[in-house]
């Protein structure tokens, strides 16, 4: 577990379940690494869409072994 920095939010175009998916740029810190960049997509829910937003700070889930891989990060949205 670790933290994300947004660096740029970009809509799609894509809805699912009326809810946005966007593609996100972020800069991931996790204890024992140097900071990296990463992109992913994901659908956030129109109640959490604030915090979705270039500068903010969010929790991540990312898997050690693979931790570049969009599929293997989680943002944890509160």
């Amino acid at each position: 577990q670790g933290t994300a920095q947004i660096l740029s939010v970009n809509e799609t175009g894509v809805y699912m379940n009326n809810q946005p998916q966007v593609e996100v740029q972020l800069q991931i810190s996790l204890p024992g690494m140097q900071p990296y960049e990463a992109q992913k997509r994901v659908v956030v829910p129109l109640t959490r869409l604030p915090q979705v937003a270039v500068g903010a700070v969010v929790n991540v889930l990312v898997d050690p072994s693979d931790p570049t891989n969009p599929n293997k990060i989680g943002l944890l949205l509160q």
